[in-house]
């Protein structure tokens, strides 16, 4: 006798329990193998680095460290919230120029962070938003900057 498992008896009986119930339990068991094997893994959960020393690989490595670096002051509530724009500079209806990262300090204080490398140009359209945040704006080009900057509005990073 083939035991089978609640759901799996479920599904034979849903298929109008066509043919014997051995044969089904190994019609199953691929089934649910192959299932597994299309499935995607699982991404492996990365603990935050005691330090920011991260290999730099251009805007995309800086962007990796601000993520972290905000995250880990949002968990220690030195921050509110932050959104990081993800790359989306080919798709249709994109606005050009808002900052990579905007962080929500406290109530009534939000900051406009733009991600460069040590070498990248700032548009018209990224100087005419970083304007527009006045003083609560900047271009960063190091994680020591991104530091720096978030110090000038008194979070302790």
């Amino acid at each position: 006798m083939t035991t089978l498992s609640a759901e799996a008896y479920q599904a034979w009986v849903a298929e109008g329990c066509k043919g014997d119930l051995d044969a089904w339990a190994g019609i199953w068991a691929a089934r649910q193998e192959d299932q597994a094997r299309k499935r995607k893994p699982r991404r492996e959960k990365v603990p935050f680095p005691k330090h920011w020393a991260l290999q730099e690989r251009g805007e995309g490595g800086l962007q990796e460290q601000a993520d972290r670096l905000l995250w880990a002051l949002i968990r220690r509530g030195a921050l509110l919230s932050y959104y990081h724009r993800p790359d989306r500079r080919n798709m249709a209806g994109e606005m050009a120029g808002v900052p990579d990262c905007l962080v929500a300090v406290r109530d009534g204080l939000v900051l406009g962070i733009e991600l460069k490398r040590a070498e990248g140009t700032v548009t018209d359209w990224q100087t005419l938003w970083l304007r527009a945040f006045g003083d609560h704006g900047a271009c960063c080009r190091s994680i020591e900057d991104v530091e720096a900057f978030l110090r000038r509005f008194g979070v302790e990073v």
